[in-house]
């Protein structure tokens, strides 16, 4: 049996991963694009930020509470943990580059088989099903609730073709 992974600094270490964390998601929030127009309040991107500057306030006073006691807590973590902690941390790492050059769409459905496989599902019904069925619905609740545009391929845009079976305006395309 493998020695166990001893995570020194675990509080500090998880403040600082969450406030990196939260930095990142807000610079990236800003390329939420609505169908409303640009002076409509408080745009797509205000809640998301909220959130994320909730996490990052939270983690700096989990931070300075942690270097304040001087203590240092440590965690230990059998290596098949950290193993699958790590896969599918690349997983969700690989699916966020992967956003804008393969869209919402199809990068959600890929992460979906391969996060769904790795977990051990075997049913490629369900398999079917969830990674194709969940991103559409995601796109659907986005699109025609919040009025917010997830990011699409840019070589072939779905909403081009999905608005025709959901009966939805088609996103507008960002010219940069």
């Amino acid at each position: 049996m493998s020695q166990p992974i001893t995570i020194r600094h675990a509080e500090k270490l998880g403040s600082l991963l969450l406030i990196l964390m939260s930095i990142g998601v807000f610079a990236l929030s800003g390329q939420l694009v609505s169908g409303r127009p640009p002076e409509a309040d408080p745009g797509p991107a205000f809640f998301p930020r909220l959130i994320l500057a909730g996490i990052a306030i939270l983690s700096v006073v989990q931070l300075l509470l942690s270097i304040r006691r001087g203590t240092e807590v440590r965690y230990e973590v059998p290596r098949s943990t950290a193993k699958t902690v790590a896969t599918v941390s690349a997983l969700l790492l690989l699916f966020v580059a992967s956003l804008s050059t393969l869209g919402f769409l199809i990068a959600s459905a890929l992460f979906l088989i391969v996060l769904l496989r790795y977990s051990g599902e075997t049913d490629y019904r369900i398999i079917a099903l969830i990674s194709v069925g969940l991103p559409l619905v995601l796109s659907v609740v986005f699109a025609g609730i919040f009025d917010v545009r997830l990011p699409e391929n840019p070589v072939m845009p779905l909403s081009r073709v999905i608005p025709i079976l959901l009966e939805l305006p088609a996103a507008p395309t960002r010219v940069k």
